[in-house]
């Protein structure tokens, strides 16, 4: 089949049909100009029209996104807080999940509906710039929305976390008291 000018491939439209370029692939050679009826102007090679395995037929820009999609970071970080927590295996598991440190219900993976990433996000927003990072403000207590009262996940800087890191334990080391810093969890 030949693509030409006017036709019709689900939402796209050909407007333009180039001369074949003198190289690359054969089917990758044949280019047009195609309008989304969102709008979106795009240049394909009219083989992704025309193939029988998954034609192109929408730009897809107009597509609504997944929350996912939209917040990556925030889908990769929200990840993270489960490995942290649910991996042995994880460099970090003996300071998140090996002390007990758990993500809540209302955000876990396993939730039955599947919208614990949603209600996260939901809770703490979208993040505020590169430089933030998820912190719990009461390190001793899991990932959850509050704990006695108050807010217990947050965005914030690394200095930020800094500050609240655990402190350093004491351990009777003979007859001295040695004091010795842990890893920021």
């Amino acid at each position: 089949m030949k693509v030409v000018t006017g036709m019709t491939f689900g939402k796209l439209i050909v407007r333009a049909v180039y001369q074949p370029a003198k190289t690359g692939a054969v089917n990758m050679r044949h280019k047009c100009r195609v309008e989304c009826t969102c709008g979106t102007l795009i240049t394909i090679p009219a083989y992704y029209l025309i193939r029988k395995q998954n034609p192109k037929t929408k730009c897809g820009l107009c597509e609504p996104k997944s929350i996912k999609t939209l917040h990556k970071e925030e889908y990769r970080i929200w990840n993270m807080m489960h490995e942290r927590t649910e991996n042995p295996r994880h460099v970090s598991f003996s300071h998140y999940g090996g002390r007990g440190i758990r993500v809540c219900a209302e955000w876990n993976k396993a939730r039955d509906d599947g919208r614990g990433f949603e209600t996260f996000l939901l809770f703490v927003g979208a993040r505020p710039s590169p430089a933030h990072s998820i912190d719990r403000v009461d390190n001793n207590v899991g990932y959850q929305p509050y704990h006695n009262g108050k807010v217990q996940v947050r965005w914030a800087t690394s200095t930020e976390q800094r500050a609240n890191q655990r402190q350093p334990q004491p351990i009777l080391d003979g007859s001295s008291l040695v004091l010795r810093p842990l890893d920021k969890p």
